[in-house]
């Protein structure tokens, strides 16, 4: 059915004259067919036209409104008067080989155009008939959600860094759950989940210990872990040097120091350091005052910092750092997601700071280990890992709460190489530095309502996302924008709310356990 007729434009910026009856949304999909292909184009703005002349339009507009001239209409008001989209063009498909490529040539002119239908898309299919698929969501056209599947190449897209903008109440953590949710299906991913709101695992509400395979595909960390699950708990001996000077503001004195006490006992060189009584430091070990003075310093910082407490030689810790227990607790989580499981930590509990320190030790250790896969042949053999990052800039912003060139930031820059990538999310991407917010090579956008934020993302899109503004800043609640160096284009989507998937799985589920007694 034709819902318009192109009549001007150039290559990035078409003119759609819509048909009387018919409506065009920012955002709609609509179709122009040649005999043997056919171009998918998107409408990104709208504006009234006429035949009228301007004065006059006004005139009469001035007439009805002070009531005069109440039988004044237009001749042939639907020739008259109209609405012109403007479009851009997406994607060309050859209709004989059913591949899609990047347009190079404007579609017939005087084109009638009509919205775009499933079989349109099935070219998408035919690329995804590939294994380690990551469903997100649907192919939204405007407001109207289409059965075909937005899918992206798992392995890839989350090796290459994923972001995730959106302003507040957008459904980040939504979109974040459905991807979590999707790869307890799939083994080539390891899934790590810092969660400072408690709102992935599902303790109250549902969540994905609701999905089939919880059981042998998800693992939660938590001070106050459900049955099951685990404590999280971390001994004081699995914090190296690296890992305090990245969180901490040390000095170079301290710093040194830090590694000093490494370097002579590297299983108890914490509770050395923190124990340690000022008087009986020797002047030739440690340098006489100056350096006494610095260690002073630097044990009431460890010791604020971490929660921990020294009396007469003995420490109790008020935090998660504990001298009794959690020798094993890094070492576990970065074995788990080595084995493609998914790993939420609850850090709810805890403060920024620790919650921080907790998760570059986590993602510090995973880099090493996979490093040295890579330098030994091995590293082909194992599933990527993706960190979940939530409020991604306090550790690679611009004005980060850790040191920059973290962990985290080594992670984005070089991840990629070692099977190793993050899934930022973030209401302000413009504060993440620009290198690396052009390193994310797949952006799920969801709705973002500050222009100085739309402009980041346009800026380092990796397809053309000039026209979108408009379409960006009108995205509703679960509708995204996926854009991404494993699409032919820039693709509206309709993300799914997480509870519906939830309760569509178990009806599969029940279903399925009900034909099994039935075939008995």
């Amino acid at each position: 059915m034709t819902v318009g007729r192109i009549f001007k434009g150039e290559f990035d910026e078409i003119y759609v004259r819509q048909k009387e009856g018919k409506e065009i949304e920012i955002g709609d999909l609509l179709v122009a067919e040649k005999k043997d292909e056919y171009s998918i184009l998107q409408a990104f703005n709208l504006f009234y036209g006429s035949q009228i002349p301007e004065k006059v339009k006004t005139l009469m507009a001035g007439m009805k409104l002070e009531g005069y001239g109440k039988d004044l209409e237009f001749t042939d008001p639907e020739i008259s008067n109209y609405i012109t989209a403007k479009l851009k063009n997406l994607v060309t498909v050859n209709k004989e080989s059913n591949k899609a490529v990047s347009p190079k040539k404007l579609p017939q002119f005087f084109s009638e155009l009509r919205r775009i239908q499933e079989k349109d898309l099935e070219f998408l299919e035919s690329e995804e008939k590939k294994k380690n698929q990551l469903r997100i969501g649907k192919i939204r056209s405007g407001s109207k959600t289409l059965e075909a599947d937005v899918q992206l190449p798992g392995e890839e897209t989350l090796r290459h860094h994923v972001l995730i903008p959106a302003s507040t109440g957008k459904g980040k953590s939504n979109l974040v759950k459905v991807i979590a949710y999707e790869l307890l299906d799939k083994d080539y991913c390891g899934f790590l989940v810092l969660d400072p709101h408690d709102e992935y695992y599902g303790k109250t509400s549902k969540g994905l210990s609701d999905h089939p395979k919880a059981d042998k595909k998800l693992e939660m960390y938590s001070t106050n872990p459900p049955p099951g699950e685990n404590t999280l708990v971390v001994h004081l001996s699995q914090l190296k040097p690296r890992n305090l000077t990245e969180v901490m503001d040390l000095s170079d004195a301290q710093n040194e120091a830090l590694y000093a006490y490494h370097n002579k006992d590297k299983k108890k060189w914490l509770e050395n350091l923190v124990k340690e009584d000022m008087k009986d430091i020797g002047e030739d070990e440690f340098k006489g005052e100056v350096q006494a003075k610095t260690i002073s310093v630097l044990q009431r910082k460890i010791r604020a910092y971490l929660g921990i407490e020294e009396n007469n030689g003995r420490l109790s810790c008020r935090s998660i750092f504990k001298t009794q227990a959690g020798e094993s607790t890094i070492r576990n989580i970065v074995n788990s997601l080595e084995n493609g499981k998914t790993v939420v930590i609850d850090t709810s509990n805890l403060e920024n700071k620790v919650e921080l320190l907790v998760g570059s030790m986590i993602a510090g250790r995973a880099f090493s280990k996979y490093r040295n896969y890579k330098g030994r042949g091995e590293l082909s053999e194992k599933p990527v890992i993706s960190i979940v990052l939530e409020e991604a800039p306090r550790v690679i912003g611009v004005n980060s709460s850790i040191r920059s060139g973290n962990t985290f930031e080594k992670i984005a820059r070089e991840g990629r190489k070692f099977k190793i990538g993050l899934t930022a999310i973030t209401q302000l991407p413009s504060v993440i530095p620009k290198e690396i917010l052009a390193n994310m090579n797949t952006k799920i956008i969801l709705g973002t309502e500050m222009d100085t934020e739309r402009k980041s993302l346009v800026e380092s899109a990796p397809q053309d996302l000039s026209k979108d503004d408009k379409s960006i800043a009108s995205l509703d609640i679960g509708e995204a924008v996926v854009t991404s160096t494993f699409t032919k284009f820039a693709v509206p989507t309709t993300i799914p709310l997480f509870e519906n998937i939830v309760d569509e799985k178990q009806k599969e589920k029940t279903q399925k356990s009900y034909t099994g007694l039935e075939m008995e």
